[in-house]
């Protein structure tokens, strides 16, 4: 089967965030049919123009995802199964000797559970000689002393959950109180184990990547500065995640958060996301589509080359707020006009990027008066030595 040629996808998953791009994504690269099989927190995308049909089952039933995937598989004999979280990789591989149908490829539950928990991560790295920042695990919150911790690590330090995305529940603390509000008297902090490491000052770097049985098939690496996603080549973030992916085996997407050290240059892993990722779009927009690269991969044949996005920029901001994509969003019939699209002309991402707007008009409205506030406060001293004189 010619991967490219598939005209159906089938995207598993639990979360909202990453399905939806990965169903941009595929339907940016001309997949004609995106399905989703979901359980009831994933039901909303059924209103996404991206996806063509959506199919309601209880993920932690085992044979109730297997007999679904089994009609669909009579249905649409050529799709190929993508899972877009680790919940639905390590659900996919169990069931996938029953299942009739393709796959991207993807690594196995137990490598997912090392790559994914923040402090088996840790441990591994050390062992193979990867640069990570010293670290402490505990079972939970509750164990967190402040001086301790500072005496340990040094000051700030950061603190969060051994499983989490999306940053929830990463904080960094630079004295006793912040430890106090953000973590300890947080009732909605994430319950279970914690990972506390040492602070990097620098600057944020990632690499998002393709693998397969731990050779790289595509990679880049980028950084958000302002409002703008901007990729490039790094050769020693690519050596390491090379090393990182050759040592585990790996296959499948992920993305690697890295810090390059201020004043040293050194490079030190943070966490990985052995999954597709929520900013996915991006380096599509910029030419490397990864969902297209799974796709790619999961076609019959000698390994080929390994691709990079040397270079490209994107705004993370939403398209309607770029009035320089609004020709291309009209006129370009290519990848990149139906990324825009995807955007734009989708009633479910219209409804996410309203859920922006208050925040957003706060933000405008704080910056426009920030300036009449320095003003008001010259006046005031003015006068005030005006009155002392």
């Amino acid at each position: 089967m010619n991967a490219m040629d598939a005209s159906t996808v089938i995207l598993i998953g639990h979360q909202r965030r990453l399905l939806l791009p990965a169903l941009q994504a595929a339907r940016a690269g001309g997949i004609r049919r995106r399905i989703v099989v979901g359980d009831r927190a994933t039901r909303r995308l059924r209103w996404s123009t991206s996806c063509s049909r959506h199919v309601l089952v209880d993920l932690q039933d085992q044979r109730a995802v297997t007999d679904r995937l089994l009609e669909l598989a009579c249905e649409f004999p050529q799709a190929v199964l993508v899972p877009c979280d680790c919940q639905a990789t390590s659900l996919l591989h169990r069931v996938r000797s029953r299942v009739p149908l393709p796959t991207i490829p993807h690594a196995d539950p137990e490598l997912i559970e090392l790559l994914d928990d923040k402090s088996r991560f840790q441990r591994f790295c050390e062992e193979q000689d990867l640069a990570v920042p010293e670290a402490l695990a505990f079972a939970g919150k509750e164990q967190l002393v402040f001086d301790a911790l500072a005496d340990a690590l040094g000051v700030p330090f950061v603190v969060k959950p051994v499983r989490g995305s999306g940053s929830l529940g990463v904080v960094v603390v630079r004295h006793a109180e912040e430890l106090q509000r953000g973590v300890l008297d947080d009732g909605g902090y994430p319950a279970g184990a914690v990972v506390v490491q040492r602070y990097v000052p620098g600057c944020d770097v990632d690499v998002d990547l393709f693998a397969v049985d731990g050779r790289l098939r595509a990679a880049t690496v980028h950084r958000v500065r302002g409002h703008q996603m901007q990729f490039g080549r790094h050769a020693a973030l690519e050596a390491l995640a090379g090393r990182l992916c050759a040592a585990t085996h790996y296959s499948g997407p992920m993305n690697i958060d890295a810090r390059i050290e201020q004043g040293t240059g050194r490079i030190f892993l943070i966490e990985s996301n052995p999954r597709y990722w929520a900013s996915l779009l991006a380096p599509a927009a910029c030419g490397l589509n990864f969902l297209r690269e799974g796709l790619e991969a999961a076609r019959p044949g000698p390994p080929a080359p390994t691709r990079f996005l040397g270079t490209g920029s994107t705004s993370t901001r939403h398209p309607l707020l770029r009035p320089a994509e609004w020709r291309a969003l009209l006129a370009d019939r290519g990848e990149r006009g139906r990324l825009l699209r995807s955007s734009v002309l989708d009633p479910y991402a219209l409804v996410l990027f309203g859920a922006t707007l208050p925040a957003l008009a706060r933000r405008v409205l704080r910056r426009l008066a920030a300036p009449l506030r320095r003003s008001a406060g010259r006046v005031g001293s003015e006068q005030a030595r005006e009155a002392i004189s």
